[in-house]
């Protein structure tokens, strides 16, 4: 190799002899201007050496651009040619799998972005005073630099310096500022100390460390950015810097053996998920500071077991604790000026009871459904809103709920609240109690409970346009709504007559047509059935007579009714409905009345009927015979297989 800089020296050489000897055609200022222009051509043409390549940036000063060698141990010159090396290359050992150790120069400032990125086998580097910056992705992924000793003059580390490096231990004392992702997925850094004066941590400084267990925040901090601590599953504790005020989205997602969050007095803004699915964490303190909660701040942090929000506490945002399923009490010293998104505490299926301050945020924490799927939440301020009496009793709401309640009982049963829970369980035990008895078969449990609720409710209509038209309000569509009010529409009909069948012993299921339609399907002995008591209700009929043209009718038979019959599913929309969801549909064959089972009733079927109670036959289809659904086969049956009507759409 040196015969080859020998050799440049030498042709540089005869170049300059040959412009001396044309001196008697040129001036002597022209041929040392020509010198001193050959000399320059030469020294950046020059930018080979040895293993180096190496560009001239000033009056005897150069830069390392790439190396070429191949060994594993390197001490960096300090000079190259005549030129002091005061600059290394981005990407200078770039993708080196083969270098292990590194000794930098003095004079050299900066490590440029991604120097020694995927260097795999890279195991030590040292660096001289005098290196005030580690620019960007400078060591992203050595996966075998395990630590690294920062000189005292590091003043700045740039962005993703050291992401998904094997670096265990870093002491960043004297580092005044440094960018996102320094430390991103170093899955092996387990102790960090970090400057006394910053006020910020920047975005996914430490995501995904997961062998981080403590670390001490400095006492000026004011904001930690998003990701900062995400995935650092074994970090368990962290202090409190009194000056801290925001904590940012998802700060300590999935840290999922926190046990304590660093909120402190100052804490205000608490942002999106910053402590979601930190399933260790036992306790949270908000103190009289924070101001705002975000959007799942807290969710899935299973182990907390008591929330108070304080009355500074001006917003609280969607899903902010759901599915914190340990929370068994929770206290709102909030008022009606704070807002709260909705689902704040879905899925607290450990809460009990919830304290309030000021009882008018009732209605717009029911509203908003923020306790939904709260199932046993039986008390408001350790007082229970409803009263149970008894199968034989109605139950009732007090006087001091009632109207709340009323006003916001959809949204209430949508919630699946405990109490409320209770109530329609007791309103559903009520019915059936009052209007069933032991000795009836499932035929006349049927008939007594449609009849009920037909009598009961009648069809919602609202006027739109000149035009009445179905009230799809979310009222009309819960459970509760055949009990609650006095009208509803198919979803209230299905509902109600599903839970009462269910509750009277029938085997009944919910029937969904997507948005389109809702009704039942039944069984009797051996026998499905569809069974529609919205069509089946007078409505507004003067005569208020109720039909029976959808009741206890084939999959074929059905389909007549309308297009909101074209399809079907089973549905089970809360925990109210008890029963499995079968693997496939069953088939309802037969429509009562089709005694022969040839697809229609006519004649021929009543002549069946006939020839049973007249003894000319000894056997008959007991449940498809039972036209007049009382339980048994007489002639009374026989005069209603006359009559009996099929859907007519």
């Amino acid at each position: 190799m040196n015969i080859n800089i020998k050799s440049k020296r030498i042709i540089a050489g005869v170049m300059a002899l040959s412009i001396v000897s044309s001196g008697a055609i040129a001036s002597e200022s022209s041929v040392i201007g020509r010198l001193i222009l050959l000399n320059s051509l030469s020294a950046s043409a020059g930018t080979v050496y040895g293993d180096w390549e190496y560009e001239v940036t000033g009056d005897h000063t150069a830069k390392l651009v790439k190396y070429t060698g191949s060994d594993a141990e390197i001490s960096i010159p300090q000079g190259i040619d005549g030129h002091s090396i005061t600059e290394l290359g981005e990407n200078l050992f770039s993708n080196n799998t083969n270098i292990k150790s590194v000794k930098i120069p003095r004079g050299i400032q900066s490590i440029p972005g991604y120097c020694f990125s995927n260097a795999s086998n890279l195991e030590s580097v040292v660096m001289p005073l005098g290196v005030t910056k580690i620019e960007r992705g400078a060591f992203m992924n050595a996966k075998s630099l395990t630590s690294i000793a920062l000189p005292l003059s590091v003043d700045t580390i740039e962005s993703s310096a050291f992401t998904g490096s094997g670096i265990t231990s870093i002491n960043m004392r004297d580092v005044n500022e440094f960018g996102k992702r320094i430390f991103t997925d170093c899955k092996n850094l387990k102790d960090v100390v970090l400057p006394d004066g910053i006020t910020i941590i920047p975005e996914s400084t430490f995501e995904n460390c997961i062998g981080i267990e403590s670390i001490i925040l400095p006492d000026d901090l004011i904001t930690i950015e998003k990701n900062a601590f995400k995935g650092c599953t074994n970090l368990t504790e962290i202090n409190a810097p009194d000056s801290l005020t925001t904590i940012k989205n998802s700060a300590f997602m999935n840290c999922s053996k926190l046990k304590k969050t660093p909120c402190s007095e100052s804490t205000v803004s608490i942002e999106f998920a910053a402590f979601r699915n930190c399933t260790g964490l036992e306790s949270v303190s908000f103190s009289n500071s924070p101001t705002s909660i975000g959007s799942y701040a807290f969710a899935g942090c299973e182990k907390l077991e008591y929330i108070s929000i304080p009355d500074s506490v001006e917003k609280i945002d969607s899903d902010a604790f759901s599915e914190c399923k340990g929370i068994r009490s929770i206290d709102l010293d909030v008022n009606s000026a704070t807002k709260f998104g909705g689902y704040c505490f879905k899925g607290c299926s450990s809460v009990e009871n919830i304290n309030v301050s000021d009882f008018d945020i009732l209605a717009g924490l029911f509203d908003k459904r923020t306790f939904s799927g709260c199932k046993e939440l039986r008390t408001i301020n350790n007082e229970s809103p409803v009263i149970l009496n008894g199968d034989n009793t109605e139950p009732e709401f007090t006087e001091k709920y009632r109207s709340v309640i009323i006003e916001n009982f959809d949204a209430i049963d949508d919630s699946e609240l405990g109490f409320f829970n209770d109530y329609l369980e007791a309103e559903v035990k009520y019915v059936v109690s009052t209007n069933i008895t032991d000795d009836m078969s499932d035929m006349e449990k049927i008939k007594t409970l449609h009849d009920w609720l037909c009598n009961k409710v009648f069809y919602k209509y609202i006027k739109k346009n000149s035009k009445y038209t179905p009230d799809t309000s979310n009222y009309t569509q819960v459970d509760s709504s055949a009990f609650i009010r006095n009208s509803t529409v198919c979803a209230g009909y299905a509902k109600a007559l599903t839970l009462l069948l269910n509750e009277s012993g029938v085997e009944a299921y919910l029937l969904v047509n997507f948005s389109e339609h809702a009704w039942c399907m039944v069984r009797v002995g051996d026998h499905y059935f569809h069974l529609d008591a919205t069509h089946d209700d007078s409505g507004s009929d003067p005569n208020g007579t109720i039909g029976y043209d959808h009741f206890l009718i084939s999959d074929t038979d059905v389909k007549k009714c309308s297009s909101g019959h074209s399809s079907w599913a089973i549905d089970a929309p809360t925990s109210r409905y008890k029963y499995t969801i079968p693997d496939e549909i069953p088939k309802c064959l037969y429509s009562v009345g089709d005694v022969n089972k040839d697809g229609v009733i006519n004649d021929d079927d009543a002549d069946l009927i006939w020839y049973y109670c007249n003894g000319d036959i000894g056997s008959i289809d007991l449940v498809l015979a039972d036209t007049n659904f009382d339980g048994k086969v007489d002639w009374d049956d026989y005069l209603a297989a006359l009559k009996r009507k099929l859907p007519r759409g």
